[in-house]
């Protein structure tokens, strides 16, 4: 989620920026697929936790409590950005370079000599 914040606001909307988003939606949807608790809490209780979750391991407790609350409108702000970054421009361009690679003119041989 820092990366797909990072690329929007640096105005980075490429093909890394898409895969790392890809991830935060699938792990939203599953999130969400799973009655809005983590499938890892469900584990941990299994094996023998009294109390399933494991943000409050390493998150203070109000921070863990409200962590989709707080998720939830990060993602529509890289949304928003990623869509201001991209207006006016087609989708195929998110796997092309924008700048080219050229050498300084002082470095290029010069014409008609082999390049080694």
């Amino acid at each position: 989620m820092a990366y797909v914040l990072y690329a929007g606001v640096a105005r980075r909307s490429n093909r890394r920026a898409a895969v790392a988003g890809a991830v935060v939606v699938g792990e939203s949807l599953i999130f969400v697929g799973n009655g809005l608790r983590c499938p890892l809490t469900q584990l941990a209780e299994r094996i023998g936790a009294e109390k399933g979750s494991v943000t409050d391991t390493y998150l203070p407790d109000w921070f863990a409590r409200n962590l989709p609350a707080l998720h939830v409108p990060l993602i529509v702000l890289a949304v928003l950005l990623h869509a201001r970054n991209l207006r006016g421009r087609p989708l195929f361009l998110l796997a092309t370079r924008h700048r080219r690679c050229t050498r300084p003119a002082s470095r290029r041989p010069p014409a008609g000599t082999l390049e080694l």
